[in-house]
This record gives C-alpha cells, structure tokens and sequence, in this order.
C-alpha cells in the first residue's frame, strides 16, 4: 500500500496482515456507492485539513481531481473546512492548492 506512514508500517512487524486490511479497507471506502468517487476524496482531503495532516491534503486533491473535482469543489470544500475548523484547517488544507 502506498503513502502509508512509516509509524502505520512499523505494526507490520507485529501484525503482517495489518497492511492488508488497511489497504482492503481504503478500497471499500473509496470505492463507488451512493457518493460518486470524487467526494469521497473530498471529504478526506476536508478531514486532513481539520487534523492537520498536508501531505495527506495534497494527496487527497490530487486524486480528487483525478476523479473529476474541479478546483472550484477543491475550494469551495476548503470554505467548508475553514468554517467548522478555522484558520489552522484553512492554511493546511491550502495544500489542495499546490
């Protein structure tokens, strides 16, 4: 599994399947259902801004768009962001932008 972080790896050496599920479960969430794909990556891309994670921002805006976001929903969701989490939400989901 990809752009997984080096402390979610370490329980690798503990829990070989571990991965495997994660990765298993990553599929089943942002897989097509009653959310079209692309805002499933939003929400995500609005969840790592509220915990403050960029890298996982960018990540999520980059397959966002390749799931058809346009940057208008990339900024219209960072509204949202900033409105429930605030500037600290705001300034790291300005990452989607890079």
């Amino acid at each position: 599994m990809t752009g997984v972080p080096e402390a979610v790896r370490r329980f690798e050496e503990h829990d070989p399947n571990f991965l495997n599920d994660l990765a298993a479960t990553a599929a089943d969430a942002f897989s097509p259902g009653a959310l079209d794909v692309k805002y499933k990556f939003l929400l995500a891309l609005a969840l790592d801004a509220q915990a403050n994670h960029p890298s996982g921002v960018k990540a999520f805006a980059r397959r966002a768009r390749d799931a058809g976001a346009t940057e208008r929903e990339i900024v219209e969701t960072l509204r949202v962001v900033f409105y429930l989490g605030g500037m600290q939400a705001l300034i790291t989901g300005a990452a989607a932008l890079d």
